[in-house]
C-alpha cells in the first residue's frame, strides 16, 4: 500500500496542478465512514467496500478560476528560466 501511496502523491499532472486529493481508509473505522457515504444509489457496494483491505477515494477540484491557473504557468515558466 505504501508504493501505492507514492505513486499517488507524485502522479503528474497538467502545469503540476494536481487538481485533486486522495483518501486513504485502511481502518475498519476508515472503511465504515467511507461505506456509510456511499449509501444510496451505491448501497450495494457497501459489503465490497467492507472487506477490502483498503479504499481509496478520489477528490477532484472541478472549478479552477483562470487567474489561479494563469499564476501557475507563470510559476512554471519563471522556474524553467523563461520569461513572461
Amino acid at each position: 500500500m505504501d508504493k501505492v501511496e507514492d505513486l499517488l502523491r507524485i502522479s503528474p499532472s497538467s502545469v503540476n496542478l494536481q487538481p485533486w486529493h486522495y483518501i486513504i481508509a485502511g481502518t475498519e473505522e476508515g472503511k465504515s465512514s467511507v461505506a456509510e457515504s456511499a449509501a444510496g444509489s451505491y448501497a450495494y457496494n457497501k459489503p465490497k467496500m467492507l472487506d477490502a483491505s483498503h479504499l481509496i477515494v478520489f477528490c477532484s477540484k472541478t472549478n479552477l478560476k483562470t487567474v489561479i491557473l494563469i499564476i501557475c504557468l507563470n510559476r512554471r515558466m519563471l522556474t524553467a528560466g523563461l520569461r513572461i
